[in-house]
């Protein structure tokens, strides 16, 4: 395959912060920006959404499910994005805690009000199945 050369200039800091971020994932600054474009090429966009320093508080409630390929993510999914939005900075313990109790009021108001539909057994134990796999393959890698 042949190949090509981008070069672009940015902030000094920012390479500096960006290399460790890289560094700490073990991953180079070549790579990261190959898979990015790879991305943007499989999706025909940016492959992710963009946010503002303010809107990445509100990330928990906010995702919309159309951002996932064929669904809402699992619970696995969103504690893992939790997770690294927590472990970088972008949210704070506090956040997480109020969002999680806010999230919790909004479903105990709608099965109370009946207007959320209940899970059928087999739901339910599709989804425990599902979050089973996910930790199984989690602790594989």
């Amino acid at each position: 395959m042949k190949t090509a050369m981008i070069q672009t200039r940015v902030d000094e800091e920012l390479k500096k912060s960006a290399e460790e971020v890289l560094s700490s994932i073990g991953m180079d600054m070549t790579s990261a920006i190959r898979l990015f474009l790879t991305q943007v090429v499989n999706y025909k966009c940016i492959p992710f959404n963009l946010r503002t320093e303010q809107s990445a508080a509100s990330f928990i409630a906010a995702e919309p499910a159309a951002t996932y390929a064929t669904a809402a993510p699992s619970a696995g999914q969103i504690v893992n994005m939790i997770s690294t939005l927590h472990k970088y900075g972008w949210i704070s313990s506090d956040l997480i805690q109020e969002q999680a109790i806010r999230s919790f009021q909004e479903i105990r108001k709608q099965a109370e009000s009946g207007t959320r539909p209940e899970m059928t057994l087999e739901e339910i134990n599709e989804e425990i199945s599902k979050a089973r796999r996910e930790r199984k393959n989690k602790h594989l890698l």
